[in-house]
């Protein structure tokens, strides 16, 4: 019985070092540069996708700032219960986002 089994994990291994060598022989300089490529590609479009993301960001965090800077202006120099009450439903729309956001990441 141990014999059998260690012929069959010496066949199991000399078949898959066969393979191995079988492999390293079919591939070419051409291989590994068209490989090397298709990482660097993918590592361009990673670097645009975050990029992209981060002016996503940026360009809502200016729109939100300035609405708000609008609401400040306008708003509270002509009746300040009405802005007392937008902002507060801003902060509570706000802190509803926020938990369902850390909600979702904390889900993932």
């Amino acid at each position: 019985m141990v014999r059998m089994m260690m012929s069959s994990s010496r066949s199991v291994s000399t078949n898959s070092s066969s393979l191995i060598h079988s492999l390293e022989d079919k591939i070419s300089s051409e291989h590994i540069s068209t490989m090397l490529n298709i990482a660097e590609q993918d590592n361009k479009r990673g670097f645009e996708d975050t990029k992209s993301v981060r002016l996503y960001n940026l360009i809502t965090l200016v729109i939100v700032l300035v609405f708000l800077g609008f609401l400040t202006v306008f708003l509270a120099n002509k009746d300040l219960s009405t802005y007392q009450d937008v902002i507060r439903i801003i902060i509570i729309f706000g802190g509803g986002f926020g938990a369902d956001f850390g909600y979702k990441s904390r889900i993932k």
